[in-house]
């Protein structure tokens, strides 16, 4: 009778377990999914993360003569060192120390027209010193006009689509024996002599690290 009571209960009992036991599997599968939705999440923001872009752009430069009187003063104030030549884009010096004044100058435009940009890395033997560098403030040629960018131990190629590479041979004609810049979020990398017409669709960014051209290179191929 004990046992047969037993029974019944078991049975009375048997929707109300199986019920519990379905709703706490609910629950486990709502918990695996919510876990594998925040390491989606958490993938998808490290991929965006890894895919920033770099602003890339080619300038003409200036001569440093253009550059206004305005501007040579606020440069004197916080110290910047005048460059000598007044026919050389290189318009100053500022020491590393100073390197937080690239906020103020980056993107400084005069009422000409042209801007100032501090090199990337030092331009003097001792490591000391960043140059300011005297540009056209429009970009001749951008990050819509890269078709690949690809690493090269110390160097970077681009390697221009058909309207950059149209663009390229443009710029570099009208520039013969003068420099360009080859700006990378915000700060100048390059400033080759232009020797003649570049009409390959290609163009070099030299003298990096290997870090800085893989980190480069894979930035700019996130266009």
């Amino acid at each position: 009778m004990l046992f047969q009571n037993i029974s019944d209960i078991l049975k009375e009992n048997k929707g109300t377990i199986k019920t519990k036991i379905e709703m706490r599997t609910m629950k486990l599968n709502l918990i695996r999914t919510g876990i594998l939705i925040m390491v989606l999440l958490s993938c998808k923001s490290e991929t965006v993360q890894e895919a920033h872009i770099l602003p890339f752009g080619i300038y003409e430069t200036a001569d440093s003569y253009n550059v206004s009187d305005s501007v040579r003063a606020q440069m004197l104030r916080l110290g910047i060192q005048i460059a000598d030549s007044m026919e050389n884009p290189v318009i100053g010096y500022c020491e590393i120390k100073m390197n937080s004044w690239r906020d103020d100058i980056s993107g400084l435009t005069t009422d000409d027209g042209i801007r100032i940009a501090l090199t990337a890395n030092t331009v003097d033997d001792e490591g000391k010193y960043h140059a300011l560098v005297a540009l056209k403030d429009t970009a001749c040629i951008s990050n819509q006009d890269i078709r690949q960018a690809v690493s090269l131990g110390d160097r970077v190629e681009i390697r221009f689509n058909m309207q950059g590479a149209a663009k390229w041979a443009d710029m570099t004609e009208r520039n013969i024996g003068r420099q360009v810049v080859f700006m990378i979020d915000e700060a100048v990398y390059s400033m080759p002599l232009v020797a003649g017409v570049i009409r390959s669709g290609t163009a070099l960014i030299t003298g990096l690290d290997r870090e800085d051209t893989e980190r480069i290179a894979a930035a700019l191929n996130n266009n």
